[in-house]
């Protein structure tokens, strides 16, 4: 029985795309532009779900309350 796309920890960039509601072409663009975590095997490129949940955290933009921002 295979597991479902989003049980495996190594996603291509479809299933990739999926797990972060990203278009494909978004995917390829952060590749290219080195901003996504990924592992290249050969021609094949794998995205860690760990690493992609890293990145996800790492991004989030905080509630201006939290920095002390203008009110």
């Amino acid at each position: 029985m295979q597991r479902s796309t989003l049980e495996q920890r190594y996603l291509d960039v479809h299933a990739a795309s999926i797990y972060l509601g990203m278009s494909e072409k978004a995917i390829r663009y952060k590749i290219e532009s080195r901003t996504l975590p990924f592992t290249r095997a050969g021609h094949s490129i794998r995205f860690d779900r760990l690493e992609l949940d890293k990145f996800l955290a790492g991004n989030a933009v905080k509630p201006l309350g939290a920095m002390g921002g203008r009110r």
